[in-house]
């Protein structure tokens, strides 16, 4: 329980949410607004080896992390009698997170490098290393939605988004509590602070903090078209384009040191997703039976792989972190049948 860990307070997760729906109907049309706020602190201690070290550790650590979002959305949606209907809106999100892990390495004392470093065979052991980031985030879009039954069976939909998202970050390398004011000083130690997150103060604590901010736009889109041979078969096509943002990494600088390329996001995930398939209601409405194929192209697919880099002295060191890793194809058959048997069964 020393060190920051906290081990037997076990995994904490706290949330607070507060949401509030409202809808209007003026004569065929509806206005919705929903919004949200949501607060959540998280705590979470392991013991990632389950073998202790020779003070007490081999690699144990706290995660903890403070989040902010804040939802709006305002749309109106046409109920119309006759084969046209629509929705469109906008929508409106911030997200500020601020996350700190503290790490107690004790394996680096198995190695001898907390004797070889600092006379103290067990110094790692003893003294914790601290990683911080915070990263403030900004959503906004606009969308549209339509459908039209063109003919007696026929029907055709299509819809649009256009998003934008603004992202800063702000990150510090891995360091000893010791270092968090540049240089070493033994008077600062994990004893200054009641958490990690304590530790992200970085105004304070100044020293190797890097800054970096990033926007993207994208419009999204889908179209469906779609027949009703009788009231018990139904077809149809969908194809839709997507993305998800580009993102930065929360566990940057874990080799104490944040190079330009690892501070960078990584590009967005691009999507363009294909779909065919049919729904029957089969004897009598007892059975059903789905079917659909589908054909999805990714680009600038985002994984998380383990890299080297090179710092600016010419050493390597390697990091897990997220990288537009490939471009995928992917596609598949998915079939789905339910039958009532009996009344009960």
């Amino acid at each position: 329980d020393d060190l920051l860990l906290h081990m037997s307070d076990g995994h904490q997760v706290d949330i607070d949410g507060y949401y509030l729906n409202m809808d209007w109907t003026i004569d065929e049309y509806t206005i919705s607004s929903v919004t949200g706020y949501r607060e959540q602190d998280s705590e979470l201690p392991n013991t990632y080896t389950g073998v202790t070290g020779p003070g007490g550790s081999t690699f144990d650590a706290n995660r903890q992390d403070h989040r902010e979002t804040f939802q709006q959305e305002l749309r109106i949606a046409s109920e119309f009698n006759g084969p046209f209907n629509f929705v469109a809106g906008g929508f409106y999100q911030t997200d500020d997170t601020t996350f700190c892990v503290n790490q107690v390495l004790g394996f680096l004392d198995l190695f001898g490098l907390g004797f070889d470093t600092f006379g103290d065979p067990t110094f790692f052991d003893n003294n914790p290393q601290v990683l911080c980031n915070e990263q403030e985030a900004e959503s906004y879009a606009f969308f549209g939605d339509f459908t039209y039954d063109f003919a007696e069976r026929w029907s055709f939909g299509g819809g649009a988004r256009w998003t934008k998202e603004e992202k800063d970050w702000t990150g510090r390398p891995q360091v000893l509590y010791q270092q968090l004011e540049g240089g070493f000083d033994p008077n600062l130690t994990w004893e200054n602070f009641s958490e990690p997150l304590g530790a992200a103060k970085f105004n304070k604590y100044s020293t190797g903090v890097v800054k970096d901010d990033e926007s993207w736009d994208e419009p999204t889109y889908q179209a469906t078209i779609s027949y009703a041979a009788s009231d018990d078969f139904f077809t149809y096509f969908t194809y839709s384009h997507g993305f998800k943002s580009g993102a930065y990494n929360d566990q940057t600088g874990t080799a104490g040191v944040i190079t330009p390329e690892s501070a960078s996001p990584t590009d967005p995930e691009k999507a363009d997703s294909y779909e065919l398939g049919f729904k029957a209601d089969l004897w009598d409405n007892s059975a059903r039976l789905d079917v659909a194929a589908f054909y999805v192209e990714y680009s600038d697919a985002q994984r998380d792989l383990v890299a080297i880099f090179e710092n600016e002295f010419g050493a390597e060191f390697q990091e897990t972190r997220f990288f537009n890793a490939a471009d995928m194809e992917v596609y598949g058959l998915e079939v789905q049948f339910t039958m009532a048997v009996t009344d009960n069964f």
